[in-house]
């Protein structure tokens, strides 16, 4: 944009109503003066966001190649650095309240926005599973989970009504031969977790090389089909206490927790004592070195008071050692008492802090990269304003720092 168009700060107002009026900030601009001092270049630089600042003299033919690449290039950070943030935010969205089907699909769909962005991948990929625990039961169809771009909207719909043909076929030869298919640059991985579950990724264009042996790939799929078994766990153990509540018309159910669960299950009564526990909770109840008939944790207790005065499940998060369980708390109050269910989430959460140390450091040195940077530089810029303090910054170049491998 020239500086000085129908009036002398007619370039100047049009960066602010771009950036205020259209609220765009991400869209790189470039202004250019051939008067020098017309615009003083500090209070332009400062005063407005903008790529760069040159004078007609000195913008040669290599000069504005150079002005413009490196203002492209930051337009792609600025637009990754948008994806990840929104990928980042459904999922931390969505882990309040994992157990819901549709929170599961909203932290499946954010999983899948950062890693299409941190791979730079095409924005248009689905994930699905085949016969598993987020199809319905005694479903042998695979089914869309997770959307983004043109697939967002087929999320929980069966693909072979909702895709076309020779993605439905790439599908079909993935799951047949257990292993990933690449096609006229689409690209569909397969990955067939412990339990049996057969997942998929498609993403549609343009990939990269090697891209089914991306740690990240693993992650997603890790962290993805952990949180449908919690789901899995939680719906097993509802209807369990449906069918026995329609039985015997009471909560008799609840007073038979299974001993031979591989999760820790309690009771505790209203007044927080420890009442039962099976077999698998015995680490938990050593760590709080207690025994049937004492005291329960302050934790434990104000999360059992919270779920009686709410008369409805309540979930909250319990650790112990190294380890990290998601509990949910299902008050009984005819009987004076509450039933603690547990799932252990040590790895899901390892998983999900891996994957946000890689989208904020670089791979190779494991230093923060452009997007923690830029991050770190925004919120310092604000607390400079809100304290009218300055900042600085130091650019560090090291020649022939891209030929490190």
């Amino acid at each position: 944009l020239e500086v000085v168009m129908e009036s002398e700060s007619a370039g100047l107002d049009l960066v602010h109503y771009i950036r205020e009026t259209l609220k765009n900030a991400t869209i790189r601009i470039i202004l250019r003066t051939g008067q020098p001092g017309q615009a003083p270049e500090r209070r332009v630089i400062s005063d407005f966001d903008i790529n760069d600042y040159k004078h007609k003299s000195e913008l040669t033919a290599q000069k504005l190649f150079t002005a413009m690449t490196t203002a492209l290039r930051s337009y792609r950070d600025i637009r990754t650095l948008e994806s990840t943030r929104n990928g980042l935010e459904a999922v931390i969205d969505a882990m309040a309240s994992i157990f819901q089907q549709r929170s599961l699909e909203k932290f499946a769909t954010g999983v899948l926005e950062q890693l299409v962005a941190l791979l730079e991948l095409s924005p248009h990929a689905f994930y699905g599973q085949f016969g598993a625990v987020a199809t319905s039961a005694g479903d042998g169809d695979f089914r869309v989970i997770a959307g983004t771009g043109d697939y967002q909207s087929l999320v929980g719909r069966d693909i072979n009504s909702s895709l076309p043909a020779h993605v439905v076929d790439m599908v079909r030869r993935a799951l047949e031969t257990r292993s990933s298919q690449s096609a006229a640059g689409d690209y569909v991985g397969y990955i067939e977790s412990k339990d049996g579950n057969k997942n998929l990724l498609f993403v549609r264009g343009e990939h990269l090389t090697q891209i089914e042996n991306d740690s990240l790939i693993q992650i997603f799929f890790r962290n993805v089909s952990i949180a449908f078994e919690n789901l899995h766990l939680q719906t097993e153990l509802l209807r369990e206490i449906d069918v026995r509540k329609l039985r015997e018309r009471e909560n008799i159910e609840l007073a038979r927790l299974p001993e031979e669960a591989p999760m820790p299950v309690l009771r505790i009564s209203q007044d927080g004592d420890l009442l039962f526990a099976n077999s698998a909770s015995a680490p938990l109840i050593s760590e709080w070195a207690v025994q049937i008939g004492d005291r329960t944790p302050n934790a434990v207790r104000t999360a059992v008071e919270y779920a009686f005065a709410a008369a409805r499940p309540t979930e909250f998060e319990l650790a112990y050692g190294d380890r990290m369980l998601e509990a949910i708390i299902t008050p009984v109050p005819p009987a004076g008492y509450a039933n603690l269910y547990c799932k252990d989430v040590t790895e899901e959460k390892q998983a999900r802090a891996e994957l946000e140390h890689l989208a904020t450091h670089d791979p190779l040195t494991a230093l923060p990269n452009r997007t923690l940077f830029l991050a770190q530089l925004r919120a310092e810029m604000n607390d400079a304003r809100r304290n009218d303090r300055a900042i600085g910054v130091s650019v560090l170049d090291l020649d022939e720092f891209r030929l490190v491998d």
